[in-house]
């Protein structure tokens, strides 16, 4: 949560991607479980 910790609100954006962008293919439970996924990308 941003709310009282300082930080800035501009400096944040959130982009989903969903199944747009997988990393592997969907045919195996393997693969299936490689695409779910968060990934946090910190930039100055």
């Amino acid at each position: 949560m941003i709310i009282n910790q300082g930080l800035a609100e501009l400096r944040f954006s959130v982009t989903g991607f969903a199944d747009t962008e997988p990393v592997d293919t969907n045919e195996t439970p393997a693969s299936r479980q490689r695409n779910r996924r968060v990934e946090i990308i910190i930039d100055n």
